[in-house]
């Protein structure tokens, strides 16, 4: 639930900079980004799941994992904090 609250407000965000409609809406963007994630299958597998081209599947994760990653909540721990003894 909160990630898609997260997905919403950085959809608000794009689309007031304008752009063409997506063909998927951000549910299924969202669900493409956490197969994606769960299986760790290939974009061409995805992208034909959901009737999407290849490029189209990619460029779709990677905002989805943009905007979870500008949010703050989803950042893993740095370097420095792995090489302290």
């Amino acid at each position: 639930m909160i990630k898609l609250k997260i997905v919403h407000k950085g959809r608000k965000a794009k689309k007031y900079y304008g752009g063409r409609k997506n063909k998927i809406v951000i549910e299924e963007r969202l669900l493409m980004t956490l197969e994606y994630w769960k299986d760790y299958s290939s974009y061409r597998v995805i992208a034909k799941r959901y009737n999407i081209s290849n490029t189209s599947c990619i460029c779709n994760i990677f905002w989805i994992e943009n905007i979870l990653i500008k949010s703050g909540i989803f950042n893993l721990p740095g370097k420095k904090r792995f090489n302290k003894k």
